[in-house]
């Protein structure tokens, strides 16, 4: 199976960039997200850092940064922030690309111990994307940083964003007992508001 390849950026502005005004390779696709709340810390809700994330996947790595690169063209200078390179290393049976449909949007970044890296893994594999599927946060998707050493991105689409504060999401929420082990955290709630290739209109 082709790696998949995710890049990541934040950005500014009233709108967000046309996503079509950028021409995108043949094999990529493109997001743009409207930032609801972030967080620091587990349980913590606090105001995120842009009102905007754009998102390109797609299965050759160059081809999903140019695309990104040409989408942030349109932001205004100083605007927008580095993008973060993400490879695909899991999925459960019901994820979508970040194009496939418009579900709200959550993620969890995480940077972990060297030593929990193989528990980790298979914690979250096997025990909690199962667990938070079956509680509201589907189409559960990690990803491994390019960019930060042990630096790993869970992404759900959840139905509707108020899935987060359920009594089902709140009887399964947290790190399994690795809480200790997690050097930085940091949380995303978000709706998509574009999407390129736009899929309802094929």
């Amino acid at each position: 199976m082709a790696v998949n390849w995710l890049m990541l950026a934040g950005a500014g502005g009233t709108a967000p960039p046309d996503l079509a005004s950028a021409s995108h390779p043949e094999g990529v696709s493109a997001a743009a997200w409207e930032t609801v709340s972030g967080g620091t810390a587990l349980g913590v809700i606090e105001a995120p850092d842009y009102r905007w994330v754009i998102a390109a996947e797609g299965n050759d790595l160059d081809a999903v940064g140019q695309t990104l690169e040409r989408i942030l063209a349109a932001v205004p200078p100083g605007a927008a922030a580095t993008p973060e390179r993400f490879e695909e290393i899991y999925r459960r049976d019901d994820a979508v690309n970040i194009a496939g449909d418009d579900r709200d949007v959550f993620y969890a970044r995480v940077q972990v111990r060297e030593a929990v890296l193989a528990p980790l893994d298979t914690w979250y594999n096997t025990v909690h994307l199962p667990e938070v599927g079956a509680a509201g946060l589907r189409a559960g998707r990690r990803f491994r940083s390019l960019d930060a050493e042990r630096t790993f991105l869970a992404l759900y689409r959840p139905d509707t964003l108020d899935v987060l504060r359920s009594d089902a999401i709140n009887a399964v929420r947290g790190l399994g007992g690795f809480e200790n082990d997690v050097e930085q955290f940091a949380r995303l709630e978000a709706r998509t508001v574009a999407r390129w290739p736009d899929f309802k209109d094929r």
